[in-house]
């Protein structure tokens, strides 16, 4: 059986291999081209801030 030693540790950094949407889109054109296309838009791209839900959460929260 392991040992432990001491508490559980959260892990407080993402790691570099989750950070690959733009590498990933690079690698594959037909992503790439949906992503372009979507921004030309205006629509929400996964990986980047969304404008409109930031709009919508830091509103009012009853209208006057």
């Amino acid at each position: 059986m392991t040992e432990t030693h001491g508490a559980w540790h959260r892990q407080t950094f993402i790691p570099i291999t989750r950070q690959r949407f733009e590498s990933e889109a690079a690698a594959e054109p037909v992503y790439a081209a949906l992503v372009r296309s979507w921004a030309a838009e205006g629509r929400t791209l996964p990986g980047r801030p969304d404008w409109e839900w930031n709009q919508l959460v830091n509103g009012p929260s009853w209208p006057s």
